[in-house]
């Protein structure tokens, strides 16, 4: 279905419709992500999962390096060397990136607004939010929200 929209729109050329297409695109980004994360992580170590797992499910409260090596009882410097070399990010970076992608499914499936998502993912204001979101799918969420709250399922 939304491969018809999209077509659609395309071809009468409209504004509106460059955006839908960009905001499929940007949903079909994500599902691929996902499902190369997901194969990347079959041969990651049981720790990683586990610290992956519990910041996925944790993501609404305040998180971070010294918390997680606490729920674990690891050390920092352990969990930043395994992030680095099986995930080649830090441990900090994994956690903005999947509260940007939290926020782009709130986005696409919630009925809260940008202030309330921004404020349930922990950052502490709403142009800060905006600024990062920007800067990870080159588009500002509000444009994202009024295209995806405009576009019919």
């Amino acid at each position: 279905r939304w491969v018809v929209q999209c077509t659609e729109y395309a071809a009468s050329g409209t504004y509106a419709g460059r955006l839908l297409i960009n905001t499929e695109f940007y949903r079909i980004l994500l599902t691929l992500s996902d499902m190369v994360e997901k194969e990347q992580l079959a041969c990651v170590p049981s720790t990683i999962n586990r610290i992956l797992l519990y910041i996925r499910r944790n993501l609404t409260q305040p998180l971070g390096l010294q918390q997680i090596c606490e729920v674990f009882s690891l050390s920092p410097s352990h969990v930043e060397r395994i992030f680095k070399a099986h995930l080649h990010m830090t441990v900090t970076e994994y956690i903005n990136d999947e509260k940007l992608r939290l926020a782009c499914e709130l986005i696409q499936s919630s009925p809260m607004n940008l202030t309330q998502i921004s404020q349930r993912l922990g950052y502490s204001s709403l142009s800060y939010f905006t600024r990062r979101f920007k800067r990870k799918f080159g588009q500002s969420p509000s444009k994202m929200f009024s295209i995806q709250k405009r576009t019919p399922d």
